[in-house]
């Protein structure tokens, strides 16, 4: 019960996330500026500008990652031999722990690069690196982790 409420959580979260990425997607393309800005350089200058439609792509992308993410974590691991098929279930408790937690800041990152290609915020390319930086730390943290046993044992 209490490992599903942290998924109903973290779903309700990234649903939220997605649901205003596409909001802001939606009154840009309707509303918003002819162009939208496409690309920004280290310092977070404009490099270039694009048509405004093409703000419809990023909740699209946003999605996607949400379902995506939602199938991984609904899969089992075939880890490959007896030994780790008798702990997978420890695996995939933890496997899906992660993705719990990278889900919604992954979507975060996408909703910050749609404000700011909407022209609601200024770049700050700072962010989103920081962003993506700290999910990488997590999963490799996590994944190492859950690659072991209660002895310390790695899990083969």
């Amino acid at each position: 019960m209490f490992i599903n409420s942290r998924n109903m959580i973290s779903r309700i979260i990234s649903t939220a996330i997605v649901v205003v990425t596409s909001i802001i997607a939606l009154m840009c393309a309707l509303s918003g500026p002819d162009q939208i800005i496409l690309h920004w350089n280290l310092s977070g200058d404009v490099d270039s500008y694009g048509p405004k439609y093409l703000i419809l792509t990023l909740p699209i992308i946003s999605f996607v990652i949400f379902l995506m993410m939602i199938a991984k974590e609904k899969t089992p691991s075939d880890r490959g031999s007896l030994r780790a098929l008798m702990r997978t279930e420890q695996y995939n408790s933890k496997h899906a722990k992660v993705i719990r937690i990278i889900t919604p800041l992954l979507l975060l990152a996408i909703l910050y690069v749609t404000a700011c290609s909407a022209g609601l915020f200024r770049m700050c390319t700072m962010i989103p690196f920081a962003i993506v930086i700290l999910v990488a730390i997590i999963y490799i943290y996590m994944s190492h982790k859950s690659g072991h046993t209660e002895d310390g044992s790695m899990v083969r």
